[in-house]
C-alpha cells in the first residue's frame, strides 16, 4: 500500500494558491492523470481518544503527528517561497483493492531541515477557543435613551441565552428607565422575572425599541421587547433581579444537540454530519439551558453541553465535526477482528476517575439555578418551597445499584453536573452512566493489519466484534473503538476498544 499526499499552499510571490503532490515509495505514480512525486518519508499521524478514565462525554482528545518529506537533494527547496499554515492537507491510501482517503487536516507552516521538510498539523478545536460571546457593551448612553450602559459597562461582554435558562441575573443597560437585558438578540420568552425571589406580573410586549423607550410598565410589572432581549421595570427593584428566559418556545429547539449545532455554526464551522445531531435527539430529548455571561470560549460551552448527554465530540479524520453519544457496544460490527487481522493485544480492566473499581452509584445534577440567593437576600413573602430552590445551585437524581457493591465493596459513587431541564430527562440518563459503569468492563488495546479498502471502517464510536483464544474471547465479543491512532508507515492501526 501506498500513500498519496495532496498539499494546498500559497505562493508569496505569485499570490496563488497551489497544489502539490506526493507520495510514498521510490517510484513515480499517477492517479487520476495526477503526478506525484515520491517524497513522502512518514504520512502524518493521528491520534484520538475518548472515554478517557472513564470520562463520559466531552471533547475527543487528538493529536497529530508530523507529514516529512524527503529533501536530502535539495529539489524541494522551493517550498520556502511558499505558505502552509491554514491551508488543507489530504492523504490517501491506495492499494489494489482502490484508494481511500484517510486524511483531511489543516496545516501548520513547514519546517525545512537540511534532509527533509516537517509540516505539522493542527486538531481543529483550536478553531473553537474563541469567546462565545465577542459581542461588549459600548457604555455610551445618553441617558435617558440607550441600551449599552454607561461608561462602567463599557467592554463588558452581553449576555447570551442557550435553551432554557432559570433564575439569571440580566444586565442593567438603562439606568433611567429600568431597562435590562437578558439576550444579545431575539429571545421566545422571559417566563418570569423576580425581585428578590418575588414574581413580578407580566405586562404586554413590546413591539418596538421606540415603544420600550416611551412607554412606562405599571408599576410592580414587567414588559419585554423579545427581538432585542430586553425587559423594563415599572417600579425601582426592592434587591436582586432575576428572570427565566427561553431562547425558543419548541422544546426540540433546546436539546443538546441542536444548541451544539448552533454553537458550531455560529463560529461559522458547516462541515459536519447532519445524522449526528438527528440521532443525539433521538437519544436524548431533554432540553438544556446554557448562560454566557463571560470570556466563555465555544470549546468550553460544547464541552458542557455535550457532557450533559454523555456525549463526545470533536474533528474526525475527515476534518469534519463530529458528535455521538457513548453506549455500551451494541447492534451491527463493522469489522470482524481475528488472529488474522489482530497482531497484537493487550487487556486492562476500565479505570473511572482512575479507580479500576465500578460505580453503583450515579448522583445527576440537573435544572441549574443560576443565581443562588440566601435566604436573607429574599423577600418575606417568597413561599418555603422557591427559597429551597433558590438557596441550591441544581437539583438532583440518583440511580443506585446497591447489589455491586456485594462483588465489589469498594464500588465508587460518582457526580454529574449537567445543564438538563428536568428530572424525566435526567433521571433516565443517571440509569443509563450506572449502566455503563456498574458492571466490570475491560479495555483492550489491539494493533491490526489495514488495507485501502478496510482502513476507512474504523473510527471512534464504531463497534466492532472480536474473536480470540486470549481472555475469554474464544467466542468473540463486541467492542466499541473509543481510541485509534494510525501508523501508516506499518499499514497498521492501534485500536483502543472498551466492551
Amino acid at each position: 500500500m501506498i500513500y498519496l499526499a495532496d498539499i494546498t499552499a500559497y505562493n508569496l510571490l505569485t499570490n496563488a494558491v497551489e497544489t502539490f503532490r506526493f507520495c510514498t515509495g521510490s517510484g513515480v505514480y499517477n492517479n487520476a492523470d495526477q503526478y506525484y512525486e515520491p517524497r513522502i518519508e512518514q504520512p502524518a499521524l493521528l491520534s484520538r481518544q475518548i472515554f478517557s478514565d472513564g470520562a463520559i462525554g466531552g471533547a475527543a482528545q487528538a493529536s497529530y503527528g508530523e507529514l516529512t518529506l524527503l529533501n536530502n537533494d535539495g529539489d524541494l527547496d522551493y517550498l520556502t517561497d511558499y505558505a502552509f499554515n491554514g491551508r488543507n492537507l489530504s492523504i490517501y491510501a491506495s492499494d489494489a483493492t482502490g484508494t481511500t482517503v484517510v486524511l483531511n487536516a489543516i496545516m501548520d507552516q513547514g519546517a525545512f531541515e537540511w534532509d527533509r521538510i516537517s509540516i505539522r498539523l493542527k486538531d481543529r478545536i483550536a478553531d473553537l477557543s474563541q469567546p462565545v460571546q465577542k459581542n461588549t457593551y459600548a457604555g455610551n448612553n445618553v441617558l435617558p435613551s440607550g441600551v449599552e450602559g454607561v461608561s462602567d459597562l463599557k467592554g463588558a461582554p452581553k449576555p447570551r441565552v442557550f435553551g432554557r435558562v432559570n433564575n439569571l441575573v440580566p444586565v442593567l443597560v438603562n439606568s433611567s428607565k429600568l431597562i435590562y437585558q437578558v439576550n444579545d438578540g431575539a429571545i421566545a420568552n422571559v417566563v418570569n422575572v423576580l425581585d428578590k425571589g418575588s414574581y413580578l406580573g407580566h405586562g404586554a410586549d413590546y413591539s418596538s425599541l421606540t415603544e420600550l423607550y416611551n412607554t412606562e410598565p405599571t408599576a410592580g410589572t414587567y414588559r419585554v421587547l423579545k427581538s432585542y432581549g430586553l425587559i423594563r421595570l415599572g417600579s425601582s427593584p426592592a434587591g436582586q433581579i432575576t428572570a427565566t428566559v427561553w431562547e425558543s418556545n419548541d422544546a426540540t429547539q433546546c436539546t443538546a444537540a441542536q444548541v451544539i449545532y448552533r454553537l458550531v455554526t455560529g463560529a461559522g464551522i458547516f462541515d459536519m454530519v447532519s445524522a449526528d445531531f438527528t440521532a443525539l435527539d433521538s437519544q436524548n430529548a431533554g432540553g438544556v439551558g446554557l448562560f454566557i455571561n463571560d470570556s466563555t470560549t465555544l470549546a468550553d460551552a460544547i464541552d458542557r453541553v455535550a457532557a450533559s448527554v454523555g456525549a463526545y465530540w470533536g474533528f474526525d479524520n475527515l476534518n469534519r465535526f463530529r458528535l455521538a453519544r457513548l453506549d455500551l457496544p451494541t447492534g451491527t460490527p463493522v469489522a470482524y477482528l481475528t488472529s488474522i487481522e489482530i497482531l497484537s493485544l493487550q487487556r486492562e480492566t476500565l479505570r473511572t476517575g482512575g479507580n479500576a473499581a465500578p460505580v453503583y452509584k450515579i448522583t445527576l445534577t440537573h435544572d441549574v439555578n443560576w443565581t443562588v440567593q440566601s435566604d436573607s437576600a429574599l423577600a418575606g413573602i417568597v413561599p418555603a418551597e422557591r427559597r429551597t430552590w433558590l438557596s441550591e445551585p441544581s437539583r438532583q437524581v440518583i440511580a443506585q445499584d446497591n447489589a455491586v457493591k456485594v462483588s465489589h465493596p469498594s464500588a465508587q459513587e460518582i457526580t454529574y453536573d449537567t445543564l438538563l431541564a428536568g428530572a424525566q430527562y435526567a433521571q433516565p440518563e443517571a440509569t443509563r452512566r450506572l449502566n455503563i459503569l456498574k458492571n466490570q468492563t475491560s479495555v483492550l488495546t489491539a494493533t491490526i493489519r489495514v488495507d485501502a479498502s478496510s482502513i476507512a471502517l474504523f473510527d471512534l464510536g464504531v463497534v466492532v466484534f472480536v474473536q480470540h483464544k486470549r481472555y475469554g474471547l474464544g467466542t468473540g465479543k463486541l467492542f466499541r473503538v473509543v481510541g485509534i491512532q494510525t501508523d501508516y508507515q506499518q499499514n497498521q492501526l492501534q485500536l483502543t476498544l472498551w466492551g
